[in-house]
């Protein structure tokens, strides 16, 4: 057995791995107790509300090995892990995990997504959709904005006092609001090692531990992070050009081990499903629903939620940052969502002397990993140029 191997054979990250990928088993568990679990669509959903409301978000995802067979009829063409998610949203898949469903326009296929489900909801009620909210952010930086989000977050958390039945006191909303501070405060520090000069942990692994909060008690998960980025500091250290990542989200391991066997080590992935889940924390000097709002405004931007220049501003303080080598850009097919930025990001990369490499319109999963492998390498060996000069 490899040092690394046995490395990932702690306890911590055994038990995070486990709840990663048995992605029904906590909230089936909970359903099980009695407790009400909510749906997740979306990485604008404030998680620190669900908490306050007494139940359990778990954040819904697609089965890529089975074949979308309501999506086409009802969508038509759409990216596939949309496509899997409206499926098994509307074949009962989800059934005997959520009660509840909230959404946020995250990007406009959700929003799209959310206006043809609730009409489903009320046509076709043998496809078994939950009830559902969603919530409509705007994430341009306006006061008027700010007074309209928090409008919607007043909403949401009459939606979730109707759904429970229970008033959420500002007890309680500071409650969920510590919560969710706290575990991305841990999530910071674990993903610091990845980060590190002298790297210890992979970006799958990173994946895996930050992933593993989707799906489980968020204070279950913040103490196994804890435990983890103990035993992290001391794995085998990683030497490999540092790579910065652009583009869809990966619900999976499968497209990181593969960057990985090219030779690359991602640093910082700009997707929602990785480092951008534990950015900004709630600030709580201010009314509390007004401090989640502007939470959710003021992250990381993504390509949804700003302008052009502010992507490229991003993704030059990203590269100093974290000493990036090259940085790659990768779409799965019918995600358009980086397409507006990548000429601006690409022609800043080229005068900085940093390699790239960009990969548009991807099939979910990978179908020919060799050709996809042989393009990384040779991203690889152009940063692994950029580092020995670094």
């Amino acid at each position: 057995m490899s040092k690394r191997k046995e490395a990932l054979q702690s306890a911590a990250y055994l038990e995070l791995k486990k709840a990663y990928e048995d992605r029904f088993a906590a909230a089936k568990e909970a359903r099980a107790a009695g407790k009400r679990v909510v749906g997740i669509y979306g990485s604008d959903v404030p998680e620190e509300m669900l908490i306050a409301a007494g139940v359990l978000p778990i954040k819904v995802c697609s089965d890529l090995s089975v074949e979308p067979k309501l999506a086409p009829k009802y969508i038509g063409e759409a990216d596939p892990i949309t496509a899997s998610v409206f499926d098994r949203i509307c074949d009962g898949t989800y059934d005997d995990a959520i009660n509840y469903l909230a959404l946020s326009n995250t990007n406009a296929s959700i929003a799209a997504f959310y206006s043809v489900i609730r009409q489903i909801r009320k046509v076709f009620p043998e496809l078994r959709v939950p009830p559902m909210t969603f919530i409509d952010f705007v994430f341009t930086r306006f006061m008027l904005n700010q007074e309209r989000n928090f409008e919607l977050l007043t909403n949401f958390k009459k939606v979730l006092e109707d759904w429970t039945g229970l008033f959420i006191t500002e007890a309680e909303l500071m409650h969920g609001i510590e919560v969710c501070n706290e575990n991305r405060q841990a999530l910071r520090e674990f993903d610091a090692l990845r980060c590190a000069d002298k790297p210890t942990v992979t970006a799958s692994e990173a994946l895996v531990v930050i992933g593993a909060g989707f799906f489980m008690d968020k204070e279950k998960h913040t103490a196994l992070v804890k435990a983890v980025t103990e035993d992290a500091k001391n794995w085998p250290v990683i030497d490999a050009p540092r790579i910065l990542l652009f583009g869809s989200d990966q619900e999976n391991t499968s497209l990181y081990d593969l960057i990985s066997e090219a030779g690359c080590h991602i640093v910082f992935e700009d997707q929602d499903w990785g480092a951008r889940y534990y950015d900004t924390d709630v600030k709580t000097n201010v009314p509390l629903i007004k401090g989640i709002a502007a939470r959710y405004m003021n992250r990381l931007p993504s390509s949804s939620h700003c302008y052009v220049h502010e992507r490229v501003d991003l993704m030059k303080k990203l590269i100093e940052q974290y000493k990036v080598d090259g940085v790659l850009f990768y779409m799965n097919k019918n995600d358009e969502s980086i397409s507006w930025d990548y000429p601006t990001q690409k022609k800043v990369l080229d005068e900085m002397g940093i390699p790239s490499a960009v990969f548009f319109s991807q099939p979910v999963p990978v179908k020919d990993p060799e050709a996809v492998k042989a393009k990384l390498t040779v991203l690889a060996e152009a940063a692994k140029g950029v580092k020995a000069n670094g």
